[in-house]
């Protein structure tokens, strides 16, 4: 239970830091990215509580353990873009260990099952984080897609 109360914790601090991302970042393409990634959070959140309440019943949230992913995000220049993408990437590493951890300990199989699922999101968060990252810094690959070529000049 304790790792549920964690996860729903979890959940609502990745929406809090993706939610105020997406109103500071500049760049079109990176606030459409951290709002999707708030919206994935909310989805998670939503599945946690109704699966707690179908196996434990009425769940009291309160306010469960951090996993420090709050720091102060500045977009002002592209080495704060960069520091917010570094943050969010380590968040979404920390975020999969803690949910590929309570699915080895989870007793019920749907626990086990969802924490292994969400895992495998904040992987996919990881790697567009990632990907974000690499577009930023003009490395002309976007999810494996080569923007464009030097060879052509």
């Amino acid at each position: 239970m304790e790792e549920v109360k964690i996860a729903l914790q979890l959940e609502k601090d990745g929406y809090a830091y993706y939610k105020k991302a997406a109103e500071l970042c500049p760049n079109e393409y990176g606030k459409k990215m951290f709002e999707k990634l708030a919206k994935d959070e909310i989805k998670h959140l939503e599945t946690f509580r109704r699966l707690a309440q179908e196996i434990f019943g009425k769940v009291d949230e309160g306010e469960g353990r951090h996993l420090d992913i709050f720091e102060e995000i500045d977009f002002s220049t592209k080495a704060g873009e960069y520091a917010a993408l570094d943050h969010a990437i380590k968040f979404e590493e920390r975020a999969k260990k803690f949910f590929e951890d309570a699915a080895k300990k989870a007793t019920d199989n749907r626990v086990k099952e969802l924490f292994e699922k969400i895992a495998k999101e904040e992987e996919m968060h990881k790697q567009l984080l990632e990907a974000e990252k690499g577009y930023l810094q003009k490395s002309g690959v976007w999810f494996d897609y080569q923007e464009f070529r030097m060879d052509a000049l």
